[in-house]
């Protein structure tokens, strides 16, 4: 049996941790107008479902690995608020991640989209 109250404040926490993404991490709010953007622009060209598919995937990887890097972030710094070599590593393994993917999701997004935009310039 679902637990009603027990599932609301679960959805409850979790808008309250993306009430603190959009809040206090610029590169999220940065994230989150880009993929307004592409969304708007894959509407506006029509893309295909198969397209427009992998363009979510690639939005949602890179909020998860945007999430992920501010809890690895603020669990850090929780613990100890002086520097410390090895949380320096895990924060800048982390960054490293985010970039990666949002790198990546870029590239499919160029090679997406190539082919809508090129005929615009090339009437």
């Amino acid at each position: 049996m679902v637990n009603m109250p027990r599932l609301a404040r679960a959805f409850r926490n979790a808008l309250k941790g993306l009430g603190f993404m959009i809040a206090s991490q610029q590169n999220f709010r940065i994230q989150l107008t880009a993929a307004i953007g592409v969304i708007g622009c894959g509407l506006a060209l029509h893309l295909n479902r198969f397209e427009f598919v992998a363009l979510l995937a690639m939005i949602v990887l890179v909020f998860f690995t945007e999430i992920v890097n501010t809890a690895f972030e603020e669990m850090l710094d929780s613990i100890s608020l002086e520097f410390n070599h090895k949380f320096g590593y895990v924060k800048d393994i982390m960054a490293a991640l985010v970039l990666v993917v949002a790198t990546g999701s870029a590239a499919v997004g160029i090679i997406i989209f190539y082919p809508h935009i090129l005929p615009l310039f090339t009437r």
